[in-house]
């Protein structure tokens, strides 16, 4: 983590994906989930696919507050049931 700067806690992480292009697998590192329980909390890790599990793409739009905001974001389908969604979002700071 920056020492510079104190994260939102979902934000805490940056990650990043390596490619294996011998094995055509792409990991990606702090990866986020979300838990909830008694409380709401991320948990971070690894995760690996085979591309060539790979079965669907979809491109996803969120609105909220009328169409003038919005998230976007790809969805990866893989043959074994799991889906990673991956989009752009702003990195806010602890207040």
């Amino acid at each position: 983590m920056n020492q510079n700067n104190v994260w939102v806690d979902e934000y805490s992480y940056k990650p990043h994906a390596q490619f294996n292009k011998t094995h055509s697998e792409v990991k990606f590192f702090n990866f986020r989930t979300f838990r909830s329980g008694d409380g709401n909390y991320y948990v971070w890790g690894e995760r690996e696919y085979k591309l060539s599990e790979l079965i669907s793409v979809d491109l996803v739009q969120s609105h909220w507050s009328g169409k003038m905001i919005a998230h976007v974001f790809l969805s990866f389908g893989f043959s074994n049931g799991e889906y990673v969604s991956i989009s752009i979002e702003t990195r806010r700071r602890k207040k």
